[in-house]
């Protein structure tokens, strides 16, 4: 599923430059994954909604790479390894 959200993620991105002047930093989508694993976005927002809170460990993706890291510093962490790996 990950390459099709990717996809959309793209498109998402790309639309932007067509209607202003692009999307800069991180976005969030709201999603309801659909039996049939359709995906269906009702709400795109200029932030991480999650982000607000200071740690959010209940939620699996922030887990991933450090345990009990905010949305924000796994981020950075993601754009330090980018970089590191120059595929940023």
């Amino acid at each position: 599923m990950l390459p099709k959200v990717f996809d959309m993620g793209e498109k998402v991105v790309g639309k932007t430059y067509k209607l202003f002047d692009g999307q800069y930093g991180y976005f969030c989508w709201e999603t309801i994954f659909m039996e049939n694993l359709e995906v269906m976005v009702f709400d795109i927002s200029s932030s991480i909604l999650a982000g607000r809170d200071p740690f959010i460990s209940a939620s699996l993706y922030s887990d991933l790479r450090v345990e009990k890291f905010s949305i924000r510093k796994r981020i950075s962490l993601e754009i330090d390894l980018g970089i590191e790996k120059d595929k940023l």
